[in-house]
C-alpha cells in the first residue's frame, strides 16, 4: 500500500470517527423525535462530505 493511500485511509477513518461520537453523544441527550430528525440530517451532510473529501482526495492524489 502507498504512503499517500494509507494517508487518505487515515484521514477518511478520523473524519468518520469523530463524526460517530459526536452523534453519538448527542443521541445520548435527545427525545427520539429529535433523533429521528438528527440522523436524517446528518446523513445528507455525511454523504456532502465524503462527496467533498473524494473530489479533493482525487485532486491530489
Amino acid at each position: 500500500m502507498k504512503k499517500s493511500s494509507m494517508s487518505a485511509g487515515l484521514a477518511v477513518g478520523a473524519v468518520a470517527a469523530t463524526a460517530l461520537s459526536a452523534a453519538g453523544m448527542y443521541l445520548a441527550y435527545t427525545h427520539p423525535r429529535q433523533t429521528k430528525r438528527m440522523m436524517k440530517k446528518a446523513g445528507r451532510t455525511v454523504e456532502k462530505a465524503m462527496g467533498q473529501m473524494e473530489n479533493m482526495m482525487a485532486q491530489y492524489f
